[in-house]
């Protein structure tokens, strides 16, 4: 009998053509790789096509180095990629992509919560404080060299806190920040798609009221 049941529901839930849970789960799953790739593979070549190329065709040079430079507006950086990226989501109408900002601010929360600053010595306690935390992986202000090789990159990330500091940013901030644009953008998108189609349909609904009110009239 709850087989018979079972089997009733599954063949209900197939007709209706709703996604499954691990169907969603994997849709879930890549919109989240989405925004990941994003701030890994495109942030970084969009800040240096912005300060090589861009930043002198508009005789706007910046004399900061490269990472100081990615650093300080990487909220640009990781949103308008991902906003961009997550707007073509939105033409395949999953809803998952609605919250996959979700992983990136519970992992930066988490971060924000346990950190804790280089104490003074190795006998003192390491502070606990959500100012210096927040200005780990929120704060701007960055002071970073431009390399000239690898072996000045090398001593710059081993002695440079600003260096580290935007490390955690782009590891832990930048995809919160491309998280949130990604969903809002899927959101928007599909938000506006829903409200082209009701309009459509009233437009529709309102021609068809039109033939047929004179077939009315005459009968």
């Amino acid at each position: 009998m709850d087989d018979a049941a079972e089997t009733q529901v599954s063949s209900q839930a197939k007709s209706t053509g709703e996604p499954t849970f691990f169907l969603r789960l994997s849709w879930f799953a890549l919109h989240l790789a989405a925004v990941y790739f994003v701030v890994k593979f495109v942030s970084l070549p969009l800040a240096g096509w912005t300060r090589n190329w861009l930043l002198p065709l508009v005789q706007e040079p910046t004399s900061t180095g490269s990472f100081e430079f990615f650093f300080s507006p990487i909220f640009f950086f990781a949103c308008a990629p991902a906003f961009c990226l997550g707007i073509l989501a939105s033409q395949f109408k999953h809803r998952a992509a609605h919250f996959v900002w979700l992983v990136p601010a519970g992992i930066l929360a988490y971060k924000l919560l346990t950190f804790r600053a280089v104490a003074a010595s190795v006998l003192q306690r390491p502070p606990a404080s959500i100012p210096i935390a927040f200005h780990q992986y929120f704060g701007d202000d960055f002071h970073i060299p431009e390399y000239r090789d690898f072996h000045d990159l090398f001593q710059i990330a081993a002695s440079s806190p600003d260096m580290a500091r935007g490390m955690d940013q782009l590891t832990f901030t930048a995809p919160f920040y491309a998280g949130v644009a990604y969903s809002i953008a899927a959101w928007t998108g599909h938000r506006a798609k829903v409200t082209e189609r009701v309009s459509r349909m009233d437009r529709a609904m309102g021609r068809v009221q039109v033939w047929t009110s004179p077939v009315r009239g005459n009968a």
